[in-house]
């Protein structure tokens, strides 16, 4: 998964998939983190209790901003 650790703004330059097996597609670390999508998808495939709450994972993180792009969970890999 994309992994931002450090304080800062970043861009996604394309769309991206989570992992199989229950993973996150990206994972925040870090305070005062400022996610641009870019209009793009964030796709997770769905499984049994699949929510979007599980496509990014913000943990112990304050100050994050994530916007302008979908977070998809995709029903038809079921």
């Amino acid at each position: 998964p994309f992994v931002a650790e450090e304080s800062g703004r970043y861009k996604l330059c394309e769309d991206i998939t989570a992992p199989s097996g229950g993973n996150f597609a990206i994972q925040i670390r870090g305070n005062n983190i400022h996610l641009d999508l870019n209009g793009h998808t964030v796709t997770k495939a769905a499984h049994a209790g699949t929510s979007t709450r599980q496509i990014i994972d913000i943990n112990n993180s304050n100050g994050v901003v994530v916007e302008n792009g979908t977070l998809l969970v995709d029903f038809s890999t079921q």
